[in-house]
């Protein structure tokens, strides 16, 4: 069958999907490319990304899933094909890994068809480590592990890869120590904080990973409101928003379950709020609508660990009425 070199060309520049199948042999060399949904999924939801769309992404799939192929190694080289002057810092659980990612998407970029198809994107000879290579044009890949020092250091997209070992997920100090890496460190190196880009893309590892962890902090996408919008439940009065001008600081998502049971669902305050004790109107706000609506009953839940949550909720009369606990099972 005959085909246009030129329009294929055209076809891998502008379409990230075709782009990851048609690097995957550089990397892959040898293996079977199989197209499957989850892929076109992957690619369209980091495209997304790329147009400035979306801003926080989580992407989770099981292990042996082409995602860090897609996401690690293609997307950097896509984002870089396109504008050579982004920064992207790429994280992965080890240094080792983060090692063969940034050596992947090396190749890519060194390849003879990223040269056809990204002719302006160039890896610049002054810079070309093992962890960190930079372009001709300023921009530039830099690999790091989870824990590693990022000083002085920042990026315009943030992607990190499986964070967390799978035998280490059942370690409360080692998840923790993830999420306050992430949070004290991996957020300050975002270069415009209100623009920039973070991407986690892992396997579920726990409820208390670092994906559970921020979706109990919020950042929901588009999609993520609307999936909610349509169950049976939602209520748009109960969805109390809180601005300051034409800003959005801050909203209470309440629920009801009966007549008389509601649910406080999901507090969100804007970092640009922290300190104006919205937090606190919000919650009073939404205990209003609730009561107002014929609710004698509030639940709600929190992480026991949140002790200024925990205090606030019992200043407000909650009691605690139960408790989740998980086990697991060790082998001795």
């Amino acid at each position: 069958m005959k085909y246009d070199p030129a329009l294929v060309a055209a076809i891998l520049r502008r379409d990230l999907f075709s782009f990851i199948r048609g690097t995957f042999p550089i990397v892959a060399p040898g293996a079977s490319f199989t197209p499957n949904w989850h892929l076109e999924a992957i690619a369209y939801a980091l495209t997304q990304v790329l147009e400035g769309k979306t801003r926080r992404l989580i992407i989770t799939v099981p292990p042996r899933s082409l995602k860090s192929i897609s996401a690690s190694v293609a997307f950097p080289a896509f984002i870089l094909g396109h504008d050579p002057r982004r920064r992207i810092i790429c994280v992965s659980y080890s240094e080792s890994l983060a090692r063969k990612h940034a050596n992947d998407t090396r190749a890519v970029m060194r390849s003879g068809l990223y040269s056809r198809l990204f002719p302006a994107s160039r890896i610049s000879s002054a810079k070309d480590t093992e962890l960190e290579f930079a372009t001709t044009l300023g921009g530039n890949r830099l690999a790091t592990s989870v824990g590693g020092t990022l000083t002085g250091r920042g990026g315009n997209f943030v992607i990190i890869d499986d964070p967390m070992k799978p035998q280490e997920a059942y370690s409360e100090a080692a998840r923790d120590s993830v999420k306050q890496w992430y949070s004290n460190t991996l957020l300050t190196r975002l270069d415009d904080k209100t623009q920039d880009a973070i991407i986690v893309v892992m396997q579920r590892l726990h409820v208390d990973d670092l994906v559970g962890y921020l979706r109990e902090q919020g950042g929901w996408t588009q999609d993520d409101l609307e999936a909610r919008e349509r169950e049976p439940w939602f209520d748009p009065a109960g969805f109390l928003l809180a601005f300051r001008g034409p800003e959005l600081l801050g909203f209470h998502w309440t629920k009801r379950h009966s007549a008389t049971l509601g649910e406080v669902y999901v507090i969100g305050v804007a970092p640009a709020a922290q300190g104006l004790r919205l937090g606190t109107a919000l919650l009073i706000a939404g205990l209003e609508h609730l009561r107002a609506g014929g609710a004698s009953d509030v639940l709600l839940y929190v992480d026991e660990s949140n002790v200024a949550a925990m205090a606030l909720y019992e200043k407000f009369g909650f009691r605690r009425y139960d408790s989740d606990v998980q086990f697991r099972a060790t082998r001795g």
